[in-house]
């Protein structure tokens, strides 16, 4: 967290930090720009972090929560969807193709959606809550 705060700092500030961001190109070049820039935070914080701040429309943070949703409607995602950014943005595609764009919702309202509403999805599908 020090290392972190100190980088934040560094830059000018989190405003100045997150001008930066929001200036890049595309989702996922934010996402190995958080990467590269934060200690200790992987895919899904990256995505997370994006989404909260608003910069990351087109993105799924894939948590236990989204993944045990998805096993239950019988989506199988990779062993690795996790650790391996092939695997992640393999998955991520095609959620955004094959759900929110028929849907008509951005990715992160998808991974929100499932977020919020992830109890009543568990006793509707028959899943034993994990977080």
């Amino acid at each position: 967290l020090v290392a972190n705060f100190e980088f934040v700092q560094h830059c000018g500030g989190a405003q100045s930090y997150l001008g930066r961001l929001a200036a890049m190109p595309d989702d996922a070049a934010r996402v190995k720009r958080i990467r590269r820039d934060f200690e200790y935070i992987g895919h899904k914080g990256a995505r997370d972090f994006l989404i909260e701040f608003d910069l990351g429309r087109g993105l799924i943070a894939f948590d236990v929560r989204v993944l045990n949703v998805l096993e239950a409607a019988s989506v199988k995602s990779p062993v690795d969807v996790q650790s391996n950014n092939a695997s992640y943005e393999q998955l991520q595609s095609a959620l955004l193709e094959t759900v929110c764009a028929p849907a008509k919702i951005t990715g992160a309202q998808f991974d929100r959606i499932l977020e919020r509403n992830y109890v009543g999805l568990c006793a509707a599908m028959g899943i034993h809550q994990t977080e």
